[in-house]
């Protein structure tokens, strides 16, 4: 991976630049305001060229020849952050269903990842085959994100009605809709049109 001047990555600075990009974004700076169209497209760049350097990081040829393990670690890395988050989504008191669901179409490995995995070849942590092989893994979890999310509310469904009993989801479902709320307002809707109501709030 070519290096920028300052001794940084091409991937890490450009990860930097999407974060400083949304971050710009969420607060409505000056460039937003003068013209949102030349923001959103400087920020569908950086990501693009992101995600083509991640990309890159993948050798096909080895991921071909350790087809087993690279798919063994890619399940490991899905099942592993779906179980996590599933705790999380819990923890919050949110039904079964919902914390099944919420997990499995977040289960992905994150572009932040890939920034670590560099960084421990660099400092020789990982060897190039480990680093080859998480970073394969990583790539395949990425590509199966858009069928997981599509598929999550699905898949939940089966894992719920398999691993607890039906009874035992009627009452989830039903003491999570008796619950009591007060003082909460619901704001369905983030972006311009809500930002008016949002203000006061």
């Amino acid at each position: 991976m070519h290096r920028l001047g300052l001794g940084r990555t091409v991937h890490r600075g450009l990860l930097v630049a999407g974060s400083v990009s949304r971050r710009d974004a969420a607060s409505g700076n000056a460039l937003r305001r003068a013209d949102s169209r030349r923001h959103r497209a400087l920020r569908t760049l950086f990501a693009t060229i992101f995600f083509a350097s991640i990309g890159m990081l993948a050798d096909a040829r080895w991921i071909g020849s350790h087809l087993l393990m690279v798919a063994a670690v890619a399940v490991v890395m899905v099942v592993g952050k779906a179980v996590v988050a599933y705790v999380a989504v819990r923890a919050f008191r949110q039904t079964i269903m919902i914390s099944l669901a919420s997990a499995i179409a977040i289960a992905q490995v994150g572009e932040f990842s890939f920034v670590l995995i560099q960084i421990a070849r660099q400092q020789a942590i990982f060897d190039e085959t480990t680093a080859q092989l998480i970073t394969s893994g990583a790539v395949v979890s990425l590509i199966l994100a858009p069928w997981l999310v599509w598929k999550a509310p699905k898949i939940a469904r089966r894992i719920a009605t398999k691993l607890v009993r039906r009874s035992k989801l009627i009452d989830d479902i039903r003491h999570k809709g008796q619950a009591k709320m007060k003082g909460h307002v619901v704001l369905v809707g983030f972006g311009r049109p809500a930002k008016p109501p949002r203000a006061p709030v």
